[in-house]
């Protein structure tokens, strides 16, 4: 096992080190954007291996462009939202017609997508003071591409017509890693502790339960995603308050409000008769 880790350090790390950062995450995005621009010309003949190469090759490039100081735990936590991100894109660009007119803008909110994560797992696994703007910017852009990916993502699994049961456990084992590492984004320890699990089951349990009720109604598959994702991003902003103890009643309006839009956007988007 030494030998094999000499030889990586002497091809690979040491030599991919001197690379600058800004430099790898550009490549990165490039490459990912490219083997997604590849993959559009072949969704029917290879769905199975495109998804599974860029799920692949999403965690080995933000990888190679975060590089040092990746210990323990981080070696999942950093790698979750980037790789989710990517395979969400991947499966909600299927729903639009495949055509020059809806791929290049897709492109390039998948290149401007993957580029952001990236950078912000980086600045997550170098540990800047949570004081710090830069971490808060890196925690909310997170935050906010978790939200966006379980937007696409349900509306994806409400698309398949499965049943409520099919929707409870994708949506769930979409939440709850996403979750996990919201949690640990927050904290940001070397190890995930009994507590955070906890935490994590809450915050996918509330939007799963309501995932599986709304499959039984007569809603937009669009509908659908914005409302679990909805909830997922009241819930977060719950467990935040409360972890960084900022729980006071003006700190709950922002995610009152948007739980309100969102219901009333659900009551205009059913669709009777």
């Amino acid at each position: 096992m030494s030998f094999l880790k000499k030889i990586y350090n002497r091809l690979f790390f040491k030599r991919a080190v001197r690379l600058p950062k800004r430099f790898r995450i550009v490549f990165s995005t490039l490459v990912l954007t490219s083997i997604f621009l590849v993959s559009t010309f072949f969704y029917k003949e290879n769905f199975i291996l495109f998804l599974f190469l860029l799920a692949v090759s999403a965690y080995v490039l933000t990888y190679f462009s975060i590089l040092e100081g990746i210990e323990r735990v981080e070696w999942f936590m950093l790698f979750i939202t980037p790789v989710f991100t990517v395979v969400s894109l991947y499966l909600f660009y299927y729903l639009f017609p495949i055509r020059w007119l809806t791929r290049l803008p897709f492109l390039f909110i998948f290149g401007i997508s993957v580029y952001s994560n990236i950078l912000s797992s980086n600045i997550l696994n170098v540990g800047v003071e949570k004081a710090l703007q830069l971490y808060r910017a890196a925690f909310s852009t997170n935050f906010l591409f978790q939200s966006i990916v379980i937007f696409l993502l349900s509306t994806v699994v409400f698309s398949l017509s499965k049943g409520p049961l099919f929707n409870f456990l994708i949506v769930f084992l979409t939440i709850f890693p996403l979750a996990l590492q919201f949690v640990w984004s927050i904290r940001l320890n070397l190890s995930i502790s009994k507590e955070d699990v906890k935490y994590a089951l809450f915050l996918s349990l509330i939007p799963v339960q309501v995932a599986f009720l709304f499959s039984l109604s007569p809603i937009f598959a669009v509908a659908f995603g914005i409302l679990v994702s909805a909830f997922y991003y009241y819930c977060a902003g719950y467990i935040y308050l409360v972890l960084e103890k900022k729980l006071f009643p003006e700190t709950l309006r922002e995610f009152n409000f948007v739980l309100i839009i969102v219901i009333i956007f659900l009551l205009l988007s059913i669709r009777y008769g």
